[in-house]
C-alpha cells in the first residue's frame, strides 16, 4: 500500500523479508513509500532477537519461504500482537545467485561492499528477496530506493515485550490504543517525516551516553 490516503502518516509502512539458512536468519525491511531500507542478521537461530525486531518493527506485511513460515507462527510474538500472516514468497527469489543479482541491480554492482554486507549472506538473500517482491509488486522502477542501511543494534536497549506493553510506549496496555501512550502524550512533531523519527527514537532507545546527549543537544538547540 502506498496511497497517502491509506497510511498513517506519522507512522512507516514497513515490509519485511525474513530468511533462514545453516541456523542463520536474514532480515530486510523496507518502507517504499519513502525509500527507508534496512538490513540486519542473526546467526545460531536467534529468535530471541526475530522476536524483538518484529515487536519493534511492526511491519505491515511479512514474506517468507515455506519452510520457515511454521517457526514464525509459533514466535510469541504472535500471541502479543496482531501482526499480518507470513506470506509464503518464491523459494528461487531467496536463493543466493538470484538475490545478489536483484541487490545489485538496485544498488550496483559493488553494493556488498559499499553497504559492508559481503559478511551476511543470509542478509543478503533476504534483501534480495525483498527488492524482487517488490519488482512483482509495484511494476516501476524503485528509484527513491538508494540505499542499505546496516542495523547496530548493539545501540539500542533491548526492551522485551512486557517492558513494551507496560511502558505503554505506542499504545495503552488495556485497550491498545494510541492516545494515552508514552508517544501520544510526547509526540508535538509538526511534519510525517518528523512524526516517524521520533517514533522510531522511542522505540529504540540509545545506550550510548555520548550519543544520548548529542541527541539531546540538538533537541535543545
Amino acid at each position: 500500500v502506498v496511497s497517502e490516503s491509506m497510511l498513517e502518516e506519522k507512522r512507516n509502512n514497513f515490509i519485511m523479508a525474513i530468511h533462514q539458512e545453516k541456523a542463520a536468519i536474514g532480515v530486510a525491511y523496507a518502507d517504499i513509500s519513502t525509500g527507508e531500507f534496512f538490513t540486519t542478521h542473526y546467526p545460531q537461530n536467534d529468535l530471541v532477537s526475530l522476536n524483538d525486531i518484529l515487536l519493534r518493527v511492526m511491519p505491515a506485511e511479512i514474506i517468507c519461504e515455506k519452510d520457515m513460515k511454521d517457526t514464525l507462527d509459533a514466535l510469541p510474538v504472535n500471541k502479543i500482537v496482531a501482526l499480518p500472516e507470513f506470506q509464503i514468497y518464491a523459494t528461487s527469489a531467496f536463493e543466493t545467485n538470484n538475490a545478489m543479482a536483484s541487490v545489485k541491480k538496485q544498488f550496483g554492482e559493488t553494493a556488498l561492499s559499499v553497504f559492508d554486507i559481503n559478511e551476511m549472506p543470509v542478509a543478503v538473500q533476504a534483501c534480495g528477496a525483498l527488492l524482487a517482491y517488490l519488482y512483482d509488486t509495484q511494476k516501476t522502477a524503485l528509484m527513491h530506493i538508494t540505499h542499505i542501511e546496516k542495523l547496530n543494534e548493539s545501540r539500542h536497549m533491548l526492551l522485551d515485550i512486557t517492558a513494551r506493553r507496560n511502558l505503554e510506549l505506542v499504545e495503552t496496555m488495556r485497550n491498545r490504543k494510541y492516545k494515552g501512550s508514552l508517544l501520544a502524550i510526547l509526540d508535538h512533531t509538526s511534519t510525517s517525516m518528523g512524526g516517524r523519527m521520533f517514533r522510531s527514537w522511542l522505540e529504540q532507545p540509545l545506550k550510548d551516553a555520548v550519543e544520548i546527549n548529542a541527541r539531546l543537544d540538538s533537541v535543545e538547540e
